[in-house]
């Protein structure tokens, strides 16, 4: 029981430093964290434990990074309930972490949109599931032969001018529903 509990921890932590950054983040300070983190994964933990390893690709532009793609095999994700093989595609612009797509190899889309209604509740808006603060948004679909992906991205007026309108009235009734707490 005790190794089991040290492993399912492990595994927690070890997908850390990919929800320590923002959008915003400087790529220089992402991939510095990312190779430290996947340098660590290849050793066995201090119970003797072998990691899930990580590996990345740097993708370069006319010398210039645009995306980092993470693969993880049997990634836990706990508010999913699930576990899967991911790759992660951080779109790099101007130096900075722009949007984070996850593209999941065997997770079904309606698990996702099940795990993500619960998760998000007043704050799904056709599709678009809302940050606390309303400064980011998660849209699940389909891509590209993937089971299913999840975008996550800042500026939500991205969802269009017209009807920016309706997502700040949404963001004003959950500030006054969830005022008190």
């Amino acid at each position: 029981m005790k190794k089991t509990v040290l492993s399912t921890l492990i595994i927690l932590s070890s997908f850390t430093v990919f929800s320590q950054f923002e959008i915003g983040t400087p790529v220089s300070r992402f991939l510095y964290m990312l190779e430290l983190q996947a340098r660590d994964s290849k050793k066995p933990d201090s119970a003797g434990n072998q990691r899930i390893p990580i590996e990345y690709e740097v993708i370069k532009e006319n010398g210039m990074i645009t995306n980092v793609l993470v693969y993880r095999n049997r990634q836990l994700y706990v508010n999913l309930q699930a576990i899967s093989d991911i790759i992660i595609d951080f779109y790099i612009q101007d130096g900075k972490i722009f949007n984070v797509t996850t593209h999941f190899k065997d997770l079904p889309l309606e698990h996702i949109e099940k795990k993500f209604e619960e998760i998000y509740g007043d704050r799904n808006w056709e599709g678009l599931y809302f940050s606390v603060d309303f400064q980011h948004f998660t849209t699940v679909t389909l891509e590209k032969g993937m089971a299913s992906t999840t975008r996550w991205e800042s500026n939500p007026s991205n969802v269009g001018r017209y009807r920016w309108g309706e997502v700040l009235q949404m963001q004003e009734k959950y500030k006054k529903e969830h005022s008190e707490d």
